[in-house]
């Protein structure tokens, strides 16, 4: 059924480009909206880091994939983290890498505290060759609920007052 859905929309022609533009494209073929489209852009970007090196060696990416993957991930998580009220800069004073780092591994450890975890912020990634830290396993699944996208954030996570 999903594969007769896929086919008869032509949603694999737009599928096999990976920019942002047609992700969006892919998710309102899909979904009929856009919806959870940073959600899409931060599991897109784990899976590519996961694949990158498997992706290479089939040539169906390229060399150190997994890299910007992971910093597709931390963009995505900041817009994630930013619409859940734990990342008040605005989207465009984040331009430096360091300066993402920096916000993103404060808002995880802000969920991390609101959830009784250890507050140890981004940690590093668990592929070879990938310098960018990762979220870790648990604020990634807190963060991309699919439940935060049908009611308000603040019934499922303890946001933290503005």
């Amino acid at each position: 059924m999903a594969t007769a859905y896929w086919t008869a929309r032509k949603i694999n022609n737009l599928a096999t480009d990976v920019s942002s533009n047609t992700l969006r494209q892919v998710r309102k073929s899909v979904n009929g909206g856009v919806i959870g489209l940073d959600h899409t852009r931060l599991w897109l970007a784990r899976a590519r880091q996961a694949f990158g090196p498997a992706l290479s060696a089939a040539h169906l990416e390229s060399a150190g994939v997994e890299g910007d993957a992971a910093s597709e991930e931390l963009e995505a998580a900041r817009d994630i983290l930013g619409e859940l009220g734990f990342l008040t800069v605005p989207q465009g004073a984040l331009e430096a890498a360091e300066e993402l780092e920096s916000a993103v591994d404060s808002a995880v450890k802000t969920i991390q505290r609101s959830e009784g975890l250890p507050d140890t912020g981004l940690e590093e990634s668990k592929l070879e060759g990938v310098d960018v830290p990762a979220l870790p396993e648990e604020v990634l699944y807190d963060i991309t609920d699919p439940q935060l996208l049908a009611v308000d954030p603040e019934e499922i996570i303890d946001v933290p007052p503005q």
